[in-house]
């Protein structure tokens, strides 16, 4: 008996469903400039030679058709689809530099050769030198810095010759001079020389450009387009020049950041304009077109390494860091940005507030004040903060050790008792301040600007975090007791009557119950699910709210909205907002946020709403930054590749190892047939989705056996 592939492996039943994570990631090239005042630092992924098994240095960085990234390293050629390093040693040298050409070809330069890699039947690469076909007397070059594609030829750059391949043969430019780093500018090949200065090339030969010895002894580290007609030349010691047709102005840095001292290794720009500038020993700048710093990154913000020598934006706009000791990804257009002691805030985030111009951040250390782009701590709030809240015109904030008030920017205790949780005005009463303690309520009073307390409030000594007002009623959700409903004598210093309401009184059980406002109405959850209060039965009953975007077991920890009208919410394993629709009802947007789920902090969860583009979520680590207008969903879903399909049986063989081209097609191995015997075959698969790193999620069926995904 015999058996034989589908017209596609895609038919043999493997159906991969990239879900989840990968489904909404963002596109940053369609905002202008924003405002960074309230932002963090990005995701950075680092990668050191342990996790890539090969050499700390590396040169160049590119990305295929399929989304695999390559490094050219010390030791190689290394791919990376996301989840897997591979090395390829290509004849044992180092390699310098990588370029995906037209023809799907990967080409490169390394020591004393240059060639081409390009896959086998079996989706194996294979590579294949050019250098070696060259004859003895210019076969005698050292390194292969740079390979750039020039109207359907590829340009090979040494110092002491560039190679040009048509495809089939190689013509050789020989300058009079040494040459250093070559570059490319549209379809013009710049070089630079220490003896000339900057030349370009004009037919098989090099000419100095107008004025171009001016860069005599300064040496380039790359030339980039900055407008029209002029050029941004950026010089290892010197810093940036402009150069328009002879003319040559510095390039200015505006602001302090920028040292005399800072060694520039590479430059690019970015598709949004900005551009990024990689030294030798200061990390990654990154500016705006008119030198206004965006953002820094070095040791201290992340990086494992300060020396940066190529940089390469992929297709997603993310930023590869080729480095002297390991390889780095910046995700810069991720909705999220860290909040952390990177930036001088320690702790786990639980509570946060916009007021004016000022953000104050309450963690597990104490009370922060972030304010023109820093973060100090404020003086004498030590220990766990629970809540900030503006009221009458005041910062107060919830502490273990007691009550505090901000002004000045320092925080005045203003009350000893332990464990103040949050605070509510009654309705109608706003010179009245119920504040929800570790034991119970107490009263506090406005008079002359200042907080004063009066009394503990009789008649309930319940813990009480979560505090919400139905009028004149207070209803208090309690950990594992259920919520409780109470109401006050006339001057709320007595609460005159208590109910508890737990799983006797309509809930699935007596935890996880809490109670929220959102658009002015009181929202009730519990562990399974929505639930409205029926005053009549005087009992709570399953509601539908909601129902239509979220799951009937949904156990919510933290919700709030914004002005807009769209709810973020955190569950017990869930992120999300939902955002209100021009037919007023909700869409549930949480594929994103899966990206954070290992970050945010599972201790009292929460989602602070500072204003309609700024959101914090509490982290293990500070706070994780949400930029809603970064967060676009994408209408093409990102690729799923097959890494290996190996066919099993009395012997095991090799299938397909990953690489196709349009001469070796996955589509080559339809036709195959194979005994009885050997009926048994593994599919390894993966998506080269960078920002979402081992978050990615798959689902697979396979057809005629399987009935539902996996």
């Amino acid at each position: 008996m015999s058996f034989s592939f589908q017209n596609r492996v895609k038919q043999v039943g493997l159906y991969c469903l990239l879900s989840l994570i990968a489904l909404l990631f963002t596109d940053n090239h369609l905002f202008g400039q924003e405002n960074n005042s309230f932002k963090g630092l990005p995701f950075i992924s680092n990668y050191g030679p342990e996790t890539y098994k090969a050499g700390i240095q590396n040169w160049d960085i590119i990305q295929d058709d399929k989304g695999l990234i390559y490094v050219a390293n010390n030791m190689g050629l290394l791919v990376f689809d996301g989840r897997a390093w591979t090395r390829y040693g290509l004849n044992n040298t180092k390699v310098r530099s990588a370029h995906f050409g037209k023809d799907g070809k990967i080409y490169v330069g390394s020591q004393a050769d240059f060639g081409f890699i390009t896959p086998d039947q079996r989706g194996q690469l294979l590579y294949t030198s050019l250098a070696d076909s060259l004859p003895d007397e210019v076969r005698d070059f050292d390194e292969t810095w740079k390979v750039y594609e020039i109207e359907d030829k590829i340009y090979f750059c040494t110092f002491k010759r560039i190679y040009v391949y048509d495809g089939n043969s190689i013509d050789i430019i020989q300058p009079d001079s040494r040459l250093e780093i070559s570059f490319q500018v549209d379809n013009l090949l710049y070089t630079f020389q220490m003896e000339s200065g900057l030349s370009v090339l004009k037919g098989t030969q090099f000419e100095l450009v107008r004025n171009g010895d001016f860069f005599k002894e300064k040496r380039i580290a790359n030339v980039l387009n900055y407008e029209k007609g002029s050029l941004l030349i950026a010089t290892v010691e010197y810093g940036a020049f402009l150069y328009n047709n002879g003319s040559i102005n510095p390039f200015q840095f505006k602001g302090d950041f920028w040292r005399n001292d800072y060694l520039i290794n590479y430059s690019t720009r970015l598709r949004n304009g900005n551009i990024a500038i990689g030294t030798q020993n200061a990390g990654l700048f990154i500016v705006e077109k008119n030198g206004e710093l965006v953002l820094h990154l070095d040791k201290e913000s992340g990086l494992m390494d300060l020396t940066i020598n190529y940089i390469y934006e992929d297709i997603n706009g993310g930023l590869w860091l080729a480095m002297n000791n390991g390889v780095a990804r910046v995700d810069l257009n991720s909705p999220f940005t860290f909040i952390d002691d990177r930036m001088g805030l320690s702790g786990s985030g639980y509570t946060a507030l916009l007021q004016d111009d000022v953000v104050y951040l309450g963690t597990n250390n104490g009370l922060f004040k972030w304010e023109n782009g820093k973060i100090n701590f404020v003086g004498g709030t030590s220990g766990q903060v629970y809540t900030i809240q503006e009221l009458n015109g005041k910062v107060l904030v919830g502490h273990h050790n007691g009550t505090f008030i901000v002004e000045g920017g320092k925080a005045r205790k203003v009350f000893d008792e332990n464990g103040a949780w949050t605070f509510k005005s009654p309705p109608g009463q706003p010179n009245l301040v119920i504040q929800g303690n570790y034991t119970g309520l107490f009263l506090f009073e406005w008079k002359n600007g200042s907080l004063e307390f009066k009394q503990k409030i009789k008649g309930f000594s319940e813990s009480s975090r979560i505090l919400e007002f139905d009028g004149d009623k207070l209803w208090i959700a309690h950990g594992y007791k259920g919520v409780f409903k109470l109401e006050f004598n006339e001057n709320f210093t007595e609460v005159i009557s208590s109910k508890r309401y737990d799983s006797r009184s309509g809930f699935p059980s007596d935890v996880l119950i809490n109670v929220f406002k959102i658009s002015n109405q009181l929202i009730f959850t519990a562990d399974r699910g929505f639930y409205r209060f029926n005053e009549t039965e005087d009992k709570f009953e399953p509601s539908v709210e909601y129902g239509d975007v979220l799951t009937k077991q949904t156990t919510m920890v933290d919700m709030e909205s914004d002005e807009l009208g769209n709810i973020y919410y955190i569950e017990q394993n869930k992120l999300g907002v939902l955002k209100l629709q021009a037919n007023n009802k909700f869409e549930n947007h949480s594929s994103s946020f899966n990206k954070i789920r290992s970050y945010w902090n599972d201790d009292l969860a929460n989602v602070i709403v500072l204003d309609n583009h700024n959101i914090l979520i509490g982290g293990k680590q500070g706070f994780i930054h949400y930029s809603p207008e970064k967060d676009i969903p994408r209408t093409v879903q990102p690729k799923i590749l097959f890494k290996e399909i190996i066919n099993s049986g009395k012997k095991d063989s090799l299938i397909f190892s990953g690489h196709e081209n349009d001469k070796h097609p996955l589509e080559a191995i339809q036709d195959q047939k194979f005994k009885y015997s050997q009926n048994s075959f593994s599919f390894e698969f993966v998506s080269p989705h960078y920002e979402s790193g081992r978050e990615v999620l798959y689902q697979y069926k396979l057809e005629n056996y399987d009935e539902n995904w996996s």
